[in-house]
């Protein structure tokens, strides 16, 4: 992304409320230092979304969290990139990894791709797990196979309005 912070919209601009800021893992140290300016200069809330994560062992998605626990975040995302975490068999990992956040009071939310359709399944087991958020598109429209298909959970009362909206734009 652009390191140039004169790019960014700041808190007077009421479009946007939020920056979120992608990092591979070897960029993680550079990307928090970044964002803390960024927030700093803004005056808008951040988000860090850590990708790839089911590249990340136990420990190592540990330390990522102690590390970002220490920045001013307002959000994590953990993005499962390769659309193939089971969050039944991943969910001791996540529930350190919220517990360590939250101490910070920073709101913590799951991306998910759906390469190996396991969205929904896994989208049925984050507020067990503790996640505070999770984020969708219609159609699941996203890399890939996809992300998590908002028609598939948002609530009966904004079913219809979303189904429009795909029809309105199915060209």
């Amino acid at each position: 992304c652009s390191k140039d912070f004169n790019t960014y919209p700041n808190d007077l601009q009421q479009e946007v409320a939020m920056i979120r800021v992608c990092s591979r893992k070897k960029d993680i140290d550079e990307a928090l230092e970044f964002l803390d300016q960024l927030k700093q200069r803004t005056g808008l809330q951040v988000s860090f979304n850590v990708f790839n994560v089911s590249n990340y062992s136990h420990e190592e998605l540990k330390k990522v969290c102690e590390k970002v626990s220490m920045h001013d975040l307002d959000y994590v995302y953990f993005a499962d990139t390769h659309g193939c975490i089971d969050m039944q068999t991943h969910s001791p990992i996540f529930k350190d990894c919220i517990s360590i956040l939250n101490k910070e009071g920073i709101n913590v939310g799951m991306h998910l791709h759906d390469h190996s359709g396991k969205a929904f399944y896994n989208y049925k087991m984050l507020e067990e797990i503790g996640f505070s958020s999770t984020d969708a598109s219609t159609r699941g429209m996203g890399k890939g196979v996809g992300n998590l298909k908002l028609e598939h959970i948002v609530s009966k009362k904004y079913l219809c309005p979303v189904l429009e909206i795909i029809k309105d734009y199915e060209d």
